[in-house]
Parts: C-alpha cells; structure tokens; sequence
C-alpha cells in the first residue's frame, strides 16, 4: 500500500510497478487482462526550500527515465547532465523558443505552457493520428513529472497553495525497471500521491486512477488504463476497457483469492533487457498488423481472453495445474503476436533447459519482435514472468546470475 507519510514537513509517498499476468496487448481492444502490483517501487518525497523553486531530483536515470533536475515555479531551473545528449536543440527550440542548456530556467507561466502545449499536440495527435505530434513530449525526460504536478493542482484546485512564493525539493527514487513494470505509471502516481498530500488533499483510488491516466494519455496518444488501474488500486486488479460507454471508465476488480493461491503466485521476474521500442511504438505496431492480418489477430486476442478467465478460475479454485497450462499458451500466443524479440526467446529456451516445469509469458507491451519485410529486431522484451516449482526455482536464479540477468523473487496479488 502506497500510503504517504509525513514528518518535520517531509510528505513521502510511492506507487509499485506492476507487472500483466495475462491479456497485454487484447486488453486494448476490450479484452479482459490481470494485472498485478509488485514488491518494487517509486518512492517520491517532498519537503519545503527557502529558494522560491520546486526541484526534482533523481539518481535513478536508467530506471525512471529522469535525470537529475530542478523546476522553479517562479524561476524554473532544470539542471541536467544528460540533457543534451536527450533532448535535441531543434526539439528544446520548439517549446522554450531557445536552445536547452545544462542548467536553464523556466517560469511557472512557461511550465504552463509545455502543459498547453502538450494538449494541443494531444488534441492534433487525436484528429490525425501521426505520432510526430507526441515526439516533442515523448522525448523530454521532464515531461512526466512536469504534467503529473500539472494534472494535480488542477484537478485538486491548488493554485494557492503552489504559488510562486512557494519553494519545494521532490526527490524520486525508482526501483522499477524500465520495460514491462509500469516504471513510468509508478513516476505519475508517486507524484500525484505527494503533491496531494503535501496540498492536504486526500485522493481515492479512483482520482488517482483518473489523473495518472489523462498523464499517460496525454504523453503516449493512447493508453488502456490498465497500468493507471492496477497501481493506483494496488493488489491482483482485473480489468477491462468499457468499449460500450467509455465516459463510464474502464471496470476495475480487486480480485479477493484464498490465501492458498499466494504459493501458485511466487514468481521470478525477469529483466529480458530494456526493449528497442517504446509502449507506444509497440502498440502502434502491432495495431497496424492488426489492420493487415485481422483474423489472425483477433484470434490470439480472444484464446487470451478465454485463459484470462481460465487463469482467474483456476486460482479461485487452486488448481495449479490448470494456472500452468494457461500461462504457457499465453505465452507462446504473445510470441506469435510477434512482440518477443528472438535474444528473449532465446533466453527463454535456455532457462527451460535449465527448469523443465517452469512456464515463461513475457509481461507487458514487450517489443517489436519483427518488421513487415521479415527482418528480425535486436534488443530485450522487457519484463518475462517465470512460474516453476520450489526445487528448480534455485536452478533458475543460480542460472541468471551466471548470465548476469537481473531477476526479481516476488509474490504477486500481495
């Protein structure tokens, strides 16, 4: 539970990643998926400055996408080692009207305007589809934290209390991998948990739901919720996107299990390597394969969806066997969707060598795995979840240390 907590006017909050069960990519297109929190977090902590700025600080680049930064709401500073080597001149011309330096300035008006900015490329991304309009935002390391503070004082009315005169230090610090784990949802909620609490406002589950999921709306052009869903309610979520009324919002259940199914539930994750394409990229991808071969397509979507509840029935009932059965088949469809990358698959083949029993799904968009011509892509997959018996589960970890791959023992539904 990611609760805030505060002390001597320190406001710390986090959010977990989350890794998909069963039903990326089908739950787009208003399948049904499970989705679940893990033991690996966000943590975001705020406390008062005397410098009339508010600054947001990160060491975690490769996990959380964000460089070391500060933003002024009077005078907006963001100092960044890795910013031009990120964000092109070109790309920092086109919303601050000036080359981005390693240390520059912006006021609360102009940290304004990159949020009105970003809805005017939302709203034209919307009208023509053409993803150009989202690069801007896509590949500003600040954009995320920049929108998430915007999106709550609106949404929580605070322009007092985060005036100008105001001073903050935000601290992140991730966990969460990038790839699969919902490492920039858990960014989104952490800061929209902290500023809440620092602004002595209280959010349900379902207003951080809706403010995380305008944010990746706004940044990705289209986003199912379901990582927005499952980190802001926390726990085993089901969910599915309300295709039919979709001002009504997605439907979202906390599945209740017995506390027997938490040993079908013991997992490793593993980190396949950072994917060569972005959620968005791989979505759009696969939407245009979609187009071409629907049949084929739309046949994967519905076997995922009836294992999603095969899956859901088998750990009411704690039948293992069955929760296996459904876990392999998911994964092979998700290979055949063409979003497992051949260095994923072959790291695959080598830990079922290792662990005969052991399943294996890849959690999450994963990656463009191949192009319209055939040709294949390089590069990780992201998360790949791995089920295996207690005995041949030490074989696997001492394997993957070998292999020098990151690995993370976790229970999920907890």
């Amino acid at each position: 539970m990611k609760a805030g907590s505060s002390k001597q006017n320190v406001i710390s909050s986090s959010a977990s990643g989350k890794v998909i069960l069963i039903g990326e990519h089908a739950v787009v297109y208003g399948h049904p998926a499970l989705i679940s929190t893990i033991d690996l977090e966000v943590s975001c902590e705020i406390r008062p400055n005397n410098n009339n700025y508010l600054k947001i600080h990160s060491d975690s680049d490769y996990k959380t996408g964000i460089v070391n930064s500060a933003v002024n709401l009077a005078n907006i500073a963001i100092q960044s080692p890795l910013s031009t080597a990120k964000l092109t001149a070109k790309h920092a011309a086109r919303y601050t009207a000036r080359k981005l330096r390693k240390e520059a300035r912006y006021t609360w008006r102009q940290l304004q305007e990159f949020y009105d900015l970003a809805r005017v490329k939302f709203d034209k991304y919307t009208a023509d589809s053409d993803r150009q309009h989202l690069d801007l935002l896509s590949s500003d390391w600040y954009a995320y934290s920049k929108i998430a503070i915007q999106e709550t004082v609106l949404e929580l009315n605070l322009p007092k209390k985060f005036g100008q005169k105001l001073g903050l230090d935000i601290t992140l610090d991730s966990e969460v991998p990038v790839g699969g784990f919902g490492s920039s949802t858990a960014i989104i909620v952490a800061i929209v948990r902290a500023v809440a609490q620092y602004g002595e406002r209280k959010l349900t589950p379902s207003n951080v739901y809706r403010i995380a999921h305008r944010v990746e709306t706004m940044l990705r052009g289209t986003a199912s919720g379901a990582d927005e869903a499952t980190i802001a309610y926390t726990g085993l979520i089901k969910f599915r996107k309300n295709l039919e009324n979709p001002d009504a919002g997605p439907f979202i259940q906390q599945l209740e299990l017995p506390t027997a199914a938490d040993s079908m539930l013991q997992c490793l994750v593993i980190d396949s390597g950072r994917p060569k394409y972005t959620t968005g990229e791989v979505v759009a991808w696969l939407k245009d394969r979609r187009a071409s071969a629907n049949k084929e397509i739309e046949a994967a979507f519905s076997r995922l969806a009836e294992l999603t509840f095969k899956i859901e029935l088998a750990l009411q009932s704690l039948d293992h066997l069955n929760f296996r059965d459904a876990i392999a088949e998911a994964g092979e469809l998700l290979i055949k969707l063409g979003i497992v990358t051949p260095e994923t698959l072959e790291l695959i083949n080598k830990l079922k060598r290792v662990a005969s029993q052991a399943v294996f799904k890849v959690s999450g968009a994963g990656s463009i795995g191949f192009n319209f011509a055939g040709a294949v892509n390089t590069g990780g997959s992201g998360a790949v979840l791995c089920f295996a018996p207690p005995e041949q589960m030490l074989s696997l970890q001492s394997y993957l240390d070998k292999l020098a791959i990151n690995y993370y023992p976790t229970a999920l539904a907890q």
